[in-house]
């Protein structure tokens, strides 16, 4: 199996130069990875970057807290699509899911997929699940379920609980209670090659995002 095509080629840090973002591209395009996903600040230049390439760009939004109102998540997504952003990960308002405000995240959840789907732009629903008890986790997937995004994202690699690199059982919660209609991208912790083939072969994921180059690992 080829890693190159499931990995979201990340660098999400605060103080991220302009030059690494640079480095970033290049080595996206040399090793054929599907994505690079950078800071929204760099959502431009990497727009202009990877033009005529096959390299999509992703970005974030309400990240790395997703504690951020819905109306201010939106005007993001609206700009980040403008700028060229194709795939947007979002985090979800992991305040109201301890709440257990649920008709909150369901809201939040359906504007974001609704806008991205009319704009033809890959949805990505970052739900923090290392932060997460199972009932927690399931009942976000039920949601999804009904608004289908195009994926569930593990985590924004920023919590400070466990990386789910760890903690693959965090995965299974995902995938048992989801629709086979909805992919799985597993952030944070995944620092192997062998991890990242782990989770795309036992437990059903179909995107990795992470900092490490796997290719230059294998070479």
């Amino acid at each position: 199996m080829t890693l190159n095509q499931y990995i979201d080629f990340t660098l999400l840090r605060p103080n991220a130069s302009v030059a690494e973002i640079m480095t970033l591209c290049a080595k996206a395009v040399h090793h054929q990875f599907y994505a690079v996903c950078v800071p929204p600040c760099y959502v431009e230049y990497a727009a202009k970057r990877l033009k005529d390439t096959q390299v999509k760009v992703c970005s974030v939004v309400g990240f790395p807290l997703g504690y951020n109102t819905l109306q201010s998540k939106m005007a993001e997504t609206r700009e980040l699509i403008i700028k060229g952003a194709q795939e947007l990960d979002m985090v979800i308002n992991l305040a109201e899911v301890k709440n257990g405000n649920w008709f909150y995240v369901a809201e939040e959840i359906e504007t974001f997929v609704l806008l991205c789907r009319k704009k033809d732009i890959i949805s990505k629903i970052i739900i923090e699940v290392t932060t997460l008890s199972q009932a927690e986790t399931m009942a976000i997937c039920e949601i999804c379920n009904k608004i289908l995004p195009d994926f569930v994202k593990t985590s924004t690699g920023f919590a400070s609980s466990a990386k789910i690199g760890e903690e693959p059982f965090r995965v299974n919660w995902i995938r048992e209670t989801l629709s086979s209609n909805i992919q799985i991208k597993v952030a944070g912790g995944v620092s192997s090659p062998y991890q990242a083939l782990a989770f795309i072969e036992k437990h059903g994921v179909t995107r990795i995002g992470t900092s490490t180059n796997f290719a230059e690992i294998l070479e």
